[in-house]
């Protein structure tokens, strides 16, 4: 059993993240020796998921170099955080693939890094059964403090849109 994390006991740790809109960086530190790591992958998740594969490759042979390159030449996954720039410069952050609380937020965190007004299109998380009022209703005072103009869409509208009063 490997661990890959922020803890400096793990096998492989990182820290000295850095978020911005055109993706992150971050260091990883094996028995003393650190790779800088960027890619133009966004999220706060992104540091913690690549040090895990980091790791992954380092036990299966793979060299330093090699990923650090696979690292800077990520592309985006389908909707997931995927950063598109329209003709007259509007910046496009598509998470729209998967809603839940913790990807929702953190989607939110990362809109957060880019200057301008910010508009949301949400339909809120729509799988949590009995919790889903009082989750979409968090997840509207989260969205609160992170956007200015947000249209909402679906079965939890109202549930959001509570939770943007609220805050």
């Amino acid at each position: 059993v490997l661990f890959a994390g922020k803890d400096k006991k793990c096998d492989l740790f990182y820290g000295n993240e850095q978020f911005c809109k055109e993706g992150c960086s971050f260091d990883v530190e094996k028995q003393g020796e650190i790779l800088p790591l960027k890619t133009k992958l966004l999220g706060t998740h992104t540091c913690s998921n690549l040090c895990l594969c980091a790791l992954a490759g380092l036990n299966l042979g793979l060299k330093w170099q090699n990923i650090s390159s696979a690292v800077n030449n990520l592309d985006f996954s389908p909707h997931r955080l995927q950063l598109s720039v329209s003709k007259n410069g509007v910046y496009i952050l598509d998470d729209s693939y998967n809603a839940n609380p913790d990807g929702v937020k953190n989607a939110l965190d990362t809109l957060s890094l880019f200057d301008g007004k910010k508009f949301v299109v949400m339909a809120g998380v729509v799988d949590c059964g009995r919790f889903a009022d009082e989750i979409n209703v968090d997840i509207g005072e989260y969205m609160a403090t992170r956007c200015d103009f947000a249209l909402l869409v679906g079965i939890n509208s109202n549930s959001i849109k509570q939770g943007l009063l609220q805050k």
